[in-house]
């Protein structure tokens, strides 16, 4: 397992100088859209491992660029990954909102996977905050686009997520029956 993470983190950290590379070489064109891709995949990645810090950093230059050349898509993407980065600070209301705006921005878009993903994860900030019937609300919104547009992961995450909040509840008949589907 350690050989496992060992070789994963070296990989993890290629990429991340790859990125970088490449954010080198979008700034020396002056080339915004490719600086604002570039450095929100280094704000994702760092996020993933659990960096916040040098995700937020990079999610704040991301986010500058997508406002700077009005790219509503970017705008959405950021809104969302700032939001996950507050909800692992555990500051929920502070990524309520974000995901909020992003959820705003996937329907405008008619990204019904978007707006999917985005009403999972304010289910988990509902969930995080004991909001318990919100969060079974907004799963359950979740779990409808996923199965009409058939995204199986998203399906899974919602089974699972509904399992949680059921649990918490203490309502076992249920949480037992989603978390055996997922």
């Amino acid at each position: 397992k350690t050989h496992y993470f060992t070789k994963t983190h070296a990989n993890i950290n290629k990429i991340i100088l790859f990125y970088k590379n490449s954010y080198n070489s979008y700034k020396s064109a002056n080339e915004k859209l490719g600086l604002c891709k570039t450095s929100f995949n280094i704000a994702n990645i760092n996020c993933t491992m659990g960096n916040l810090d040098e995700s937020l950093k990079w999610q704040e230059i991301s986010f500058s660029l997508a406002q700077s050349t009005n790219h509503v898509v970017m705008k959405g993407y950021n809104y969302n990954l700032r939001g996950i980065i507050y909800s692992n600070l555990s500051q929920p209301k502070e990524a309520y909102e974000l995901f909020k705006k992003s959820l705003q921005i996937r329907k405008k878009l008619d990204d019904q996977e978007g707006v999917a993903t985005l009403c999972r994860n304010i289910g988990v900030v509902y969930l995080s905050m004991g909001l318990l019937k919100q969060s079974i609300t907004y799963f359950k919104k979740s779990l409808s686009i996923c199965k009409t547009i058939g995204y199986h992961l998203g399906i899974l995450d919602c089974y699972l997520q509904l399992g949680k909040s059921y649990k918490q509840m203490g309502i076992y008949d249920f949480a037992i029956e989603y978390f055996k589907k997922s």
